[in-house]
């Protein structure tokens, strides 16, 4: 145990620094932060789950500095790393081999293209997944009876929307229990009372902000956003999308070596004992099915609904797969202490074949690097702010620009002011403190505001423009 500790830790203080010195809140991240003082809200047709927008909505309402915020994903990436090495160990065994195989999953696991980066990073997924990890640890596929398990489970669903698929799962596969104990009901129905709450509570919004009922399938209860397009996707877009984001996350190469790995195993008709540690055998027969089925029903809905319509191939749709991927392999590696020769050691090779392949190659996200804005736009911009208006809540004006590109690059120093997004072909309005955007997006009329700085960020001009 002490093992996984320091790697996990050490991961963790890598984790840190990449976090602190390049604070980075681009797309979801942006908008997060951009919503800040909200507790829960909604872009479009969406209303994403509020368990990670609470922790930044505190974070804002403590005045905490916006290089902090990212330390959120740090923490849950910490909890994962050590929940998935706790995993190995059990499945592994305590023995130099199975210590070794566990530190490597561990390891691969970190530095994967996807979990690297969203580890740094506000987004949902590196929560969810530290859930996902812990409940398995902590006995969920045994039913065991823990309120922790119970209270953890809930987080989970107010975290990422493929719980409800996993716990659908999980009562599909154990209902004659469920039903035939009085506890697992009282626990289960808890739990399925969160999703229901949380689907009946978004008719409800609709009628208190926009004093109409949804409209549409992809308002509720899909709350995808798809523009007009109808609830179903066309079968072949979103197949395409989802097979391009399964090959920028190398989600695919995994897969094949995993499944590869496990037919070697199963090839194998000499086996030279039972798996060591604690009973992986057991393990797999529950995993098994709770992960095919689970991924399954995930799966048939990307397809069917195609959520991420607006980004084609995002690599995040495979998140769910690379998740139940990383306890398959170890799943695997523990199969392998029961074969001998030629099996084992090939079985063995594919796995770490796959999880090596799997690795982030961006240097940045191995090595902490600087953010030059970080050190010299972002104070300026502050102390600009606090000079045009001491006294009150600065106005930071944005024009016509990409909003996600101002969010990912203006939010973090305009975080405590207020902040207006203009349309085109508008003057600057008098109660702004300052105006920014790049030179053609300048009104002609500036009025009572003079041009007092130039900043380049992310290799853009942009011009600001303060009241006199």
């Amino acid at each position: 145990m002490g093992c996984v500790l320091s790697l996990a830790l050490a991961l963790l203080a890598q984790k840190v620094l990449i976090a602190l010195l390049d604070p980075n809140f681009g797309g979801d991240a942006g908008i997060r932060m951009n919503a800040a003082p909200l507790a829960y809200f909604r872009v479009g047709n969406r209303v994403w789950l509020p368990y990670l927008q609470l922790h930044i909505w505190l974070f804002y309402h403590l005045r905490l500095p916006y290089r902090l915020y990212n330390l959120i994903p740090c923490c849950y990436f910490f909890v994962a790393v050590v929940s998935l090495g706790l995993l190995g160990l059990r499945l592994l065994g305590r023995t130099w081999s199975g210590i070794l195989f566990t530190l490597a999953v561990m390891f691969c696991f970190a530095e994967h293209r996807l979990v690297s980066g969203l580890a740094v990073t506000l987004y949902q997924e590196i929560v969810g997944v530290a859930f996902f990890c812990l409940i398995l640890y902590l006995g969920a596929l045994d039913l065991r009876k823990a309120r922790v398990l119970v209270f953890l489970g809930a987080l989970a669903l107010l975290t990422r929307d493929t719980f409800q698929f996993c716990l659908l799962s999980l009562t599909l596969l154990n209902w004659k229990t469920i039903l035939a104990d009085r506890a697992y009901r009282r626990s289960f129905l808890f739990l399925w009372a969160i999703p229901v709450m949380w689907q009946l509570s978004i008719p409800l919004g609709y009628l208190v902000l926009d004093r109409r009922l949804p409209g549409s399938l992809t308002e509720w209860p899909l709350t995808i956003n798809k523009e007009h397009e109808a609830a179903v996707s066309h079968l072949s877009i979103s197949l395409a999308s989802l097979w391009t984001g399964m090959l920028a996350s190398r989600a695919i190469v995994l897969f094949a070596c995993v499944v590869l790995a496990w037919v070697v195993i199963r090839w194998d008709t000499r086996p030279a004992g039972p798996a060591l540690g604690y009973d992986a055998q057991e393990f797999t027969r529950r995993f098994g099915p709770f992960s095919l089925l689970s991924l399954g029903m995930i799966y048939s809905a990307i397809i069917l609904f195609n959520p991420t319509r607006a980004t084609f191939g995002n690599a995040r749709m495979a998140f769910p797969l690379i998740e139940h991927l990383f306890i398959w392999a170890l799943l695997a590696l523990a199969a392998t202490f029961s074969c001998r020769g030629v099996p084992r050691h090939a079985a063995r090779v594919l796995v770490m074949a796959g999880l090596l392949a799997s690795l982030s190659p961006l240097a940045r996200r191995w090595v902490p690097q600087d953010n030059p804005e970080a050190k010299t736009v972002y104070p300026d911009l502050q102390r600009l702010l606090r000079e045009t208006s001491p006294n009150t809540t600065p106005v930071a004006c944005f024009g016509p620009e990409n909003v996600f590109d101002t969010f990912s690059r203006f939010v973090a120093p305009t975080l405590y002011a207020q902040r207006r997004y203009l349309p085109a072909g508008t003057g600057i309005p008098r109660d702004c403190s300052v105006w920014i955007s790049r030179p053609a997006a300048v009104p002609r009329e500036t009025g009572d505001f003079e041009k007092v700085r130039d900043y380049r960020v992310h290799g853009d001009l942009y011009y600001v423009y303060r009241r006199r």
